[in-house]
């Protein structure tokens, strides 16, 4: 394969006609831009996006700042300002009203928190402008699939250096070294961002979508054999569910052959790679539909399910000591030699309980705080609820004990979103300096307590559906009811420009909203954004 550099301008790269937008955006009508011609991606791979893309979604703050600050230098087109959502503008003046409204009364260092909210919403409107402009680009699904399968091939590295670090083949069945892997082998698939799983998860879900859109079958699979290796349920049951809608409103045979392949993909993967995951997903809603079942019941049914299991273990010794009963010195048949199968009832197969360090200054800062929910014993609720849903009780009764911040809600890090929790010092999502912790009341009394009553509990209880952190609870807690409609208005721009291509993007990026901070990472919207304007064209 060639790979060669070119350095040409877009009408000769290019012979599709160029846009009207895209025309009017610069003076002569053409713009000098990086490409790659790979023969097997069928068209030219914009460099220049493609290095955007890698650092905007890494993990790390240092990359994202340097790729925004270089592409809006690179691409000053103020007129694509326009065309982006008014979201963008709408949020940024909040938090400028909510910081001087939280400001009376609020410690010195509270400025550097909002100070740093009021920088991440600028940073989130320089990224939705790039994206804009990179969007006009004929180049664009080209250099997606490539960032798809340097993503793919960043993904089965991590896998195959588990396998090799274990010695085994898969490492989803492999209950070693106190179970560090098994069925949570998929939360070490970070891809190419080397963030968390679930934003791999997401960044596959919406790739599946996107190249089943293109007819791509290959790149499809690719996609769904990386979301399958992360694990993720929640991203697996929302795909499933846009798929299921996808085959019932397209009558496409291609689109529809792609997605039964991708489900029967799925299927074997979740019944020979890992079918403990489906155990695992089985007792969740179990616990959660469970109502009527009391503790007496509970602990009657373990005391039967034991003497049940002394009573087989009893039977197989007795069977195994008839075996080998001796006569004249030797066994009554002699067995095939075998080597002995690890015990896996053993402690080096079982799951650990020790803490790590995070968990211990949780577990530190709810001893401090008796007065807790999370200082009690158990779950909330009993564990039958999941903490979503509680978090958004939380916010109904934060509305209903302080009408007075409805409209503009309790200010920026206040009450629900990534940077409250890394202004804790505690060390979850990010550092932040010791000295300038900063813990809001409402803050301290409602989220941060549900979602140190869960994880700050064993390892068990640490789940996403137990999290309080998402887009929603963010808008509506921090930036009020005015915050939530501008948040609302943005999914609504969308949806007025969705088309039989892209509105499943939407529904799988909605459904994201709900289980994080999105905005705050400067990732994942990014990328749904330069895949709906690609598919709305």
């Amino acid at each position: 394969m060639s790979l060669v550099y070119n350095i040409e301008m877009i009408d000769e790269l290019i012979k599709a006609p160029v846009p009207a937008s895209s025309a009017a955006t610069t003076a002569s009508g053409k713009e000098r831009r990086l490409v790659w011609s790979v023969p097997f991606l069928h068209g030219p791979v914009d460099m220049g996006l493609l290095l955007f893309l890698v650092l905007l979604l890494d993990v790390k703050l240092a990359l994202k700042i340097p790729a925004l600050v270089i592409a809006c230098l690179c691409q000053p087109r103020l007129e694509a300002l326009r065309r982006i959502p008014r979201f963008y503008w709408i949020i940024p003046a909040l938090t400028l009203i909510g910081w001087l409204l939280a400001r009376p009364g609020a410690p010195p260092h509270y400025d550097m928190v909002a100070g740093v909210a009021l920088f991440t919403w600028l940073l989130c409107l320089c990224a939705a402008w790039q994206v804009r402009v990179f969007a006009d680009r004929e180049t664009v699904a080209a250099t997606l699939q490539l960032f798809f399968l340097l993503n793919a091939l960043v993904s089965f590295a991590q896998l195959a250096a588990i396998a090799w670090g274990i010695r085994d083949v898969n490492p989803y069945l492999y209950q070693g070294q106190f179970q560090k892997y098994f069925v949570r082998t998929g939360d070490y698939i970070h891809g190419l961002s080397f963030d968390t799983s679930t934003l791999n998860a997401l960044i596959n879900a919406l790739g599946v979508i996107f190249f089943l859109n293109r007819k791509n079958g290959w790149m499809a699979l690719c996609c769904t054999a990386c979301l399958l290796l992360t694990m993720s349920n929640f991203t697996n049951i929302i795909l499933l569910a846009v798929l299921a809608l996808v085959y019932l409103a397209r009558r496409d045979r291609e689109v529809r052959g792609g997605i039964i392949l991708c489900v029967l993909l799925g299927a074997v993967f979740l019944g020979k790679v890992s079918p403990q995951n489906l155990d695992y997903v089985n007792e969740t809603f179990a616990r959660w539909m469970r109502h009527d079942k009391t503790a007496s019941g509970t602990a009657a049914g373990d005391a039967e399910d034991l003497r049940r299991t002394i009573i087989a273990r009893r039977y197989l010794d007795s069977v195994r000591s008839l075996m080998f009963v001796k006569r004249s010195g030797t066994p009554l048949w002699t067995p095939k030699p075998e080597i002995p199968a690890p015990d896996i009832n053993t402690a080096p197969y079982q799951s650990r309980p020790d803490t790590t360090d995070l968990q211990r200054a949780q577990i530190d800062f709810v001893t401090a705080h008796p007065m807790l929910r999370a200082a009690q014993p158990g779950l909330p609720d009993g564990g039958r609820i999941p903490g979503k849903l509680l978090a958004l009780d939380d916010i109904l009764r934060y509305n209903r004990q302080h009408p007075g911040r409805i409209p503009f809600g309790a200010g920026p890090g206040n009450f629900s979103s990534r940077l409250a929790f890394r202004a804790t010092g505690l060390g979850m999502d990010g550092s932040w300096p010791r000295k300038w912790t900063y813990i809001h009341p409402d803050f301290l009394r409602n989220h941060l307590d549900l979602y140190l009553a869960y994880f700050a509990k064993p390892k068990e209880n640490h789940s996403l559906v137990h999290s309080p952190d998402s887009v929603f609870a963010q808008m509506w807690g921090e930036y009020g009811l005015i915050g939530l409609i501008a948040f609302l208005a943005y999914l609504a721009y969308f949806a007025r420009r969705a088309n039989r291509r892209s509105w499943p993007l939407l529904l799988v990026m909605t459904s994201a909203f709900f289980v994080s901070y999105w905005f705050e990472q400067l990732s994942l919207v990014a990328l749904f954004e330069l895949m709906f304007y690609t598919e709305s064209v």
